[in-house]
């Protein structure tokens, strides 16, 4: 029998969803067509994201009940009925977790770590077992291997300095991303939910003012962030990597997607996928599309 990668118990294995299933949902309900395409995949279209063979029943249905209450409690509330803050309680943290150790199991067991230092790969097995720990209640918190968010929004200018790239507001509002990343002085497991921005911190020694996830419960709102200043560059790597991969979509499917848009209009101007773009459009102008047929279609 394969084993639950948290409760190490031998048990058939769920296919688990490394990001929740209704995220993709929601993308889909507020897209312009109705449908996704992967990042790792954008020439298809897609209906869900990543699953992998990863936890028992009782572990599965463990995560789920916390991302239903993340949904009903923060995600909603905020993304349809525009509240503008919410408090939680002390199950959030442990969504945050759920998030880290799936993107650091999932990376660990498919050798997606190797550009770690060796202290950091250390680091990444002792964060992954304080994890587990801590979503099993075997220990209170997690420790040093804390749980930071930021909450993404529109921008409308680029301040002086900076180096914005053409999807900005897309990424920031839109997009779904998971990865893994280091430097020298920090890694982290990263998870993007919409505009919620969730790392995993492994190892870190900047600052990070206003952005941990306490045991206690607190509030998820709009706030003054301090963050290092390699945190904005790295979103833009993000952004830049989710453009290039959707300038791969072939030329029919492209086709496809102007058509879907010119057939549904009403559609894609109430969309969330026209919102995020007319802050890109009044940042960047022509240089906000790749796909010269799209902003046609948009036109019209």
């Amino acid at each position: 029998m394969p084993v639950c990668g948290l409760c190490k118990k031998e048990a058939s294995l769920r296919a688990s969803h490394i990001i929740p299933a209704f995220v993709f949902r929601w993308l889909r309900e507020t897209s312009a067509t109705g449908f996704l395409r992967s990042g790792t995949n954008p020439k298809v279209r897609a209906q869900d994201g990543l699953k992998v063979p990863l936890l028992c029943e009782e572990c599965e249905q463990r995560f789920s009940r916390l991302e239903r209450q993340f949904a009903n409690s923060i995600f909603y509330p905020m993304q349809r009925q525009n509240v503008a803050e919410v408090e939680y309680a002390d199950w959030f943290l442990k969504f945050c977790v759920s998030i880290s150790w799936r993107i650091l199991t999932y990376a660990i067991q498919r050798d997606l770590i190797v550009h770690f230092s060796e202290a950091q790969k250390r680091e990444s097995t002792q964060a992954l077992a304080r994890w587990a720990q801590f979503l099993l209640d075997e220990v209170a918190h997690p420790g040093r291997f804390e749980q930071r968010l930021v909450l993404l929004g529109a921008i409308g200018r680029a301040p002086k300095g900076r180096q914005f790239q053409p999807n900005v507001n897309r990424y920031f509002m839109r997009s779904v991303d998971v990865d893994l990343a280091n430097s020298e002085s920090s890694a982290f497991t990263f998870a993007k939910i919409g505009p919620f921005a969730l790392f995993g911190m492994i190892e870190f020694v900047e600052r990070w003012q206003g952005t941990k996830i306490t045991a206690n419960g607190g509030t998820v709102g709009p706030r003054q962030y301090e963050l290092p200043r390699g945190i904005f560059d790295y979103w833009m790597e993000r952004a830049k990597h989710h453009s290039q991969s959707y300038r791969k979509i072939s030329a029919a499917q492209q086709e496809k997607l102007v058509a879907d848009i010119r057939f549904n209009p009403e559609r894609f101007l109430n969309s969330g996928t026209f919102e995020a773009m007319e802050h890109d459009v009044r940042m960047f102008g022509r240089d906000a599309f790749w796909n010269h047929k799209l902003e046609s279609a948009a036109d019209e």
